[in-house]
């Protein structure tokens, strides 16, 4: 399913990486596309939103659907440094033991555009904005790592920092990445 939805969006300058966000387990799959298919080179464990999954602005849950990395922020930061704004605040937040802190923004930044018109990106049906761009969801490290995969976020995917270090270093800029629907 993931390659068919991939081709109908490739880009020709596309560099042949894909990620798929499967919000079941909880599981990033990193891949690399060659001509007979896709090939695993990594998997992540990730937190997702609080809230149910939805691409609705304000609803705090994860989006769904096809994305691609449209930023990547924070590339000299060091590891646990805060964001604010996507601007590194010069602090260092190391992890937090206690579940109820609140969560940072950390180590770095992968920013997310989605490309499903009236799912991920602008507008909806009922005229309510969808858009993850606008929403500034995005993958990041968090202060939160202990307790990666339960749910944590405002919508956004959270890594641990040291996996969040990893993922930066093996994507680029356009690649893709799905993230799986609500399940039923």
């Amino acid at each position: 399913m993931l390659f068919k939805i991939l081709r109908q969006h490739l880009d020709p300058l596309w560099n042949g990486h894909c990620l798929w966000a499967d919000t079941r387990t909880h599981r990033l799959h990193l891949f690399t596309m060659h001509s007979v298919g896709l090939s695993l080179q990594k998997t992540y464990l990730f937190s997702a939103g609080r809230a149910p999954q939805s691409c609705a602005h304000n609803s705090f849950g994860t989006p769904y659907g096809l994305h691609r990395i449209c930023d990547k922020i924070g590339d000299t930061v060091p590891m646990y440094g805060l964001f604010k704004c996507r601007r590194f605040t010069g602090v260092i937040c190391p992890p937090s033991t206690h579940k109820f802190a609140c969560g940072f923004v950390t180590t770095r930044i992968l920013r997310l555009q989605g490309l499903e018109m009236a799912k991920n990106r602008g507008y909806n049906a009922q005229k309510i904005c969808c858009d993850t761009y606008k929403r500034t969801i995005y993958i990041h490290g968090t202060n939160l790592e202990h307790f990666i995969p339960q749910p944590l976020s405002q919508g956004c995917i959270l890594l641990s920092n040291a996996d969040m270090l990893d993922l930066f270093d093996a994507t680029y800029e356009g690649d893709y990445l799905y993230i799986t629907p609500p399940h039923k």
